[in-house]
């Protein structure tokens, strides 16, 4: 493919560089998206990028560029923190949920 988009998840480096099994993958890759761009079936075009979408992300290489730390200040006075998410960590916080926290009555 020559779409800029492979560059995001390293098409031409996998292309050139790659192992044998990541080649393998792209060669899956491309049987797939020609077997969607060869049937007028939407049905079957959604199934087949599909498939082809989750080979991408096996491919795509992700790399943290940065730390991510929240800091939550409440006064216990005013907010019920029984009334926070269980779960608070970088992916959910206590404004999530936001409508279920409630004020100490």
């Amino acid at each position: 493919s020559n779409a800029i988009s492979t560059l995001a998840w390293g098409y031409p480096s996998i292309k050139n560089f790659g192992s044998r099994e990541e080649k393998e993958l792209l060669d899956e890759l491309s049987e797939l998206i020609e077997m969607a761009c060869s049937t007028d079936d939407r049905s079957i075009r959604e199934t087949y990028y599909k498939e082809a979408m989750s080979i991408i992300l096996d491919l795509a290489i992700e790399l943290p560029v940065y730390q991510r730390c929240d800091i939550y200040v409440y006064n216990q006075d005013v907010i019920n923190e029984d009334t926070f998410p269980d779960i608070i960590n970088p992916y959910s916080s206590p404004l999530d949920r936001i409508w279920e926290i409630e004020f100490v009555e």
